[in-house]
Order: C-alpha cells, then sequence, then structure tokens
C-alpha cells in the first residue's frame, strides 16, 4: 500500500515537471551513487546536498551573482508517524518532495532531504526576494495540501507545519557569507526562528548593515 502510494505521487510529480531544470541535470551527472540518493523520494541527500552547495558556492563568490539556501523543517511529523502510521508519515514527505519539486524547480532548484523532517533547495542565480516569493508560495500552498495527502488524520494543520528558512549570498552578505558552510549555518538558523515563532512560516536571514 506504501509503495502503491509512492508510485502515484513521483508519477503525479513526473506529469507535473515533465522538463527537468539544467540545473538538477548537470548536477546529477555529478552526484552520482546511492549515497547521494535518498531511497524514499529519490532526491539527494545531505551528502549531495553539500556537495550541491559547494558547486554552486564558488561561481556565485567569484563572478558576484546571487545563491539562495532554503530550509525547510516538517514538525509534528513524529507524532503523525506514532499516531497514525508509517503510511501518512510517507505522504507528507513524498507530497512535501512533488511540492518543493513544484515550486523550486522552474527556478533551477536543487531539492534534497537532508533528515527524516528536514529538505533544502539550493538555488544557483536566485536572490533573497525571489526565493522568500516562492517560499511563501509554497508553505501556503502545503497547508492545503496535507488535507489531501492525508484526509484521515484530524487536525492535520495543527498537528503538521512547515517551517521556511532562507540565506541569500548577494552583495549585502558576500562580506559575511565568505564559505559555503557559513551560507548554510544562515539558513538553518532561519529555519529555526521560523519554527520558533509557531510554524507554517518563512523568515529569512538579513545580514545588519554597518553603522556609517
Amino acid at each position: 500500500d506504501v509503495l502503491a502510494k509512492a508510485d502515484r505521487q513521483l508519477i503525479e510529480l513526473s506529469k507535473e515537471q515533465s522538463i527537468e531544470s539544467y540545473g538538477t541535470r548537470e548536477l546529477s551527472k555529478l552526484l552520482v551513487g546511492d549515497d547521494n540518493v535518498d531511497p524514499v523520494t529519490g532526491i539527494f541527500t545531505r551528502s549531495g546536498f553539500n556537495q550541491a552547495v559547494r558547486t554552486a558556492f564558488l561561481p556565485a563568490m567569484n563572478e558576484e551573482i546571487s545563491l539562495s539556501i532554503v530550509q525547510i523543517m516538517l514538525s509534528g511529523i513524529d507524532e503523525l508517524s506514532d499516531t497514525y502510521g508509517v503510511a501518512e508519515h510517507d505522504e507528507v514527505v513524498l507530497g512535501t518532495t512533488m511540492l518543493l519539486h513544484k515550486h523550486f524547480e522552474p527556478m533551477g532548484g536543487v531539492v534534497c532531504r537532508l533528515a527524516d523532517a528536514i529538505f533544502a533547495v539550493v538555488l544557483p542565480r536566485v536572490d533573497r526576494r525571489a526565493a522568500s516569493r516562492t517560499a511563501d508560495e509554497c508553505c501556503t500552498e502545503f497547508d492545503r495540501a496535507l488535507r489531501v495527502w492525508v484526509p484521515d488524520v484530524v487536525g492535520s494543520q495543527d498537528l503538521i507545519r512547515a517551517s521556511i528558512g532562507i540565506a541569500s549570498l548577494d552583495n549585502d552578505s558576500r562580506a559575511i557569507f565568505s564559505t559555503p558552510d557559513l551560507l548554510v549555518t544562515a539558513a538553518g538558523r532561519a529555519v529555526q526562528a521560523a519554527k520558533a515563532s509557531g510554524g507554517s512560516t518563512v523568515r529569512a536571514f538579513i545580514p545588519r548593515k554597518k553603522a556609517a
């Protein structure tokens, strides 16, 4: 039953995303190997994410172009699994994967799964404003989609929340984010801030301007 649901969602994903982004295709060539691919969703794991960030960071820094990192944290996923079972858990995970592809892949985003309830998107040549706008749209659709993914879960929107954090390498932050790790850490802090505010929201790391 779980495999059937997974197949159905992946088929829906393939229909919606028939043309894979150039960035994803190119990175797929680099990230060959089972260690880089999540067996449940088929997207890149944390090791694949780390390599994708490193690959995108150097040209973004040298050519002074934007690079955004979006992190997504799902709250309540463990409680969902404990109460309703693994099938509902996997429905939400696969649905989230599909939703992230739908919103971010047309922008050239590379979607990854860092942990059971944590996803990330690497967005070369995308600035903070564009990333935030798309993240807001994704967050809004997530709340609506939960009713479709797990219709038997009572109060799914209260139980499961998506918190989204963003950090961008741009002209305002280039001096701060001197390494890929600093950019990823900032995105992690932003998603924690979104979660602390109650979830179902988006927060972006905005560097403080130096006093004149």
